[in-house]
């Protein structure tokens, strides 16, 4: 009886950690539907998000905009993807990088997330992408405060 209840829980804990990220691959559609932002955008910088918060930022300069209110420059968590799904591939979070992002925000918060499931990618691998979704915007104009 004893070996068979170690077994049981050897189980639910392999279990457990074997699906604890699945995904199923999503047309553009829906990937665009599901999220709250869509953007193409390069990697400016990666910062410190501060003092207390041992997160990183992404700061974003943005050619296109399929959806969401998105300026020039968008800034979001820089979650490398361990093994829960949420943040970025590790190997697109470089300066540099021109990424198509889809991106939504957590319940009560205003930061907006990536996770692995989402269709975000390099631009060089996203022609069927952006044939899907069209030729998309020019950012929104970021506004400058007033200098008096």
């Amino acid at each position: 009886m004893r070996t068979l209840v170690q077994f049981s829980i050897l189980l639910s804990l392999s279990t457990g950690i074997c699906s604890a990220c699945s995904c199923a691959i999503s047309t553009t559609r829906v990937a665009k539907d599901e999220a709250g932002v869509v953007f193409r955008g390069t990697i400016t910088a990666l910062r410190d998000a501060g003092k207390s918060d041992p997160k990183k930022i992404a700061i974003f300069r943005v050619s296109r905009v399929w959806k969401g209110e998105v300026g020039q420059t968008f800034e979001m968590p820089a979650v490398e993807e361990t093994s829960m799904c949420v943040g970025f591939w590790p190997s697109l979070l470089k300066v540099g990088n021109d990424l198509l992002v889809y991106a939504k925000q957590w319940p009560r918060s205003a930061e907006y997330y990536t996770t692995i499931c989402t269709r975000t990618r390099l631009v060089k691998d996203a022609k069927e992408d952006f044939d899907d979704l069209g030729p998309g915007e020019t950012p929104k104009q970021t506004q400058k405060p007033d200098s008096k």
